[in-house]
This record gives structure tokens, sequence and C-alpha cells, in this order.
């Protein structure tokens, strides 16, 4: 129903965004993620192919399966130290996705996370989980 929405402010007291809560929004490009918001269940955002840039709040602890998958826009994704994991094609099909960091905290990537990047390049710090899953895999 909201095929049309270009963009989102979302209200400061959002703790949660739920399961494919805006998957197939395809003319959403910018969305303003609230610093009270602790969970992005999975597919949130998939298939959102006009969205340019994301910015995880801190406090969010994880990036579900699915999250961003095919968000073939998407340029940009600023994640924040508190991310521990990174879930099932969360980044998958995100064709201009260049350039990520992926903070320490991170301590799981599933091996399909960035599928169909072919532009991407990850920063991280040496002798990180990170480090080690793209470096020493």
């Amino acid at each position: 129903k909201f095929s049309s929405m270009r963009s989102i402010k979302l209200p400061l007291t959002l703790i949660a965004i739920e399961e494919y809560a805006f998957s197939g929004c395809k003319h959403l490009r910018t969305i303003e993620l609230p610093s009270s918001l602790r969970i992005i269940r999975q597919g949130a955002f998939s298939q959102c192919s006009e969205l340019e840039s994301i910015k995880i709040p801190t406090g969010v602890l994880e990036i579900e399966e699915n999250t961003f998958l095919c968000c073939e826009s998407l340029t940009v994704a600023d994640i924040p130290p508190t991310v521990t994991s990174i879930g099932v094609q969360a980044f998958s099909g995100c064709e201009k996705l260049s350039m990520i960091y992926i903070p320490d905290s991170v301590k799981f990537i599933d091996e399909s996370a960035f599928l169909y990047c072919p532009q991407l390049t990850v920063k991280c710090y040496e002798n990180s989980y990170t480090h080690k899953y793209y470096c020493c895999s």
C-alpha cells in the first residue's frame, strides 16, 4: 500500500521495526531511524530498491536476515559499534554498496551476508572477526 512513499522519519519513541515492515517500498529513498531503536527484524527494508543510505542507530545489536536484501541503490550503510552479528543475506543484492565499515563488535557474519555486492570494499580492524572472515577464509 505504501509503495510510493519516498522518505520516512520515525518517532523518537520507537524501539522496534517488525519483520518486513517496509519491504517492497520501492521508491523509499531516505529513512531517519531514531536513537531509541534497538531491534530491526528480518527483511524490514528488503526490496527498497531506491534506498540510498542507512544509518543504524547505536543500540541495535544485530542486522537480521534479509534486512536490506536487494536494496539495489544502497551506497552507504553505517553500522554502529553495538552490532554483534550480520545475518543471512542481510545486504545481499546491494549492487551499489561500495564501502562498509564493520566495527570490531561484530562476532558473526553469515557467509551470504554480502552476496551480489560486486563493488563492496570492507573496512575493519586488523585481527577482528571481520578481518579474519574476509582476509583469512
